[in-house]
């Protein structure tokens, strides 16, 4: 489990509602997929815990990671 630290509170507009929702971000490298590129791992949580955790992978580490959230 990550430090409480390291998650970044972020507002996500969801469902036509802005809601905060906690992002814990990590590159890493999927050889299988990727080869060499490296990809962003996004766990997006519901500090509320009414929801289960989201994960995505991208390779678009410098996108807007909020405008990921929302899809």
């Amino acid at each position: 489990m990550a430090p409480p630290d390291q998650w970044r509170l972020v507002p996500a507009r969801l469902h036509g509602r802005t809601m905060g929702r906690l992002l814990l971000i990590r590159v890493a490298l999927w050889y299988q997929v990727t080869g060499t590129l490296p990809i962003c791992v996004v766990i997006v949580r519901d500090p509320t815990v009414h929801q289960h955790d989201d994960f995505f992978f991208t390779t678009g580490i410098q996108g807007e990671l909020a405008a990921l959230v929302a899809k």
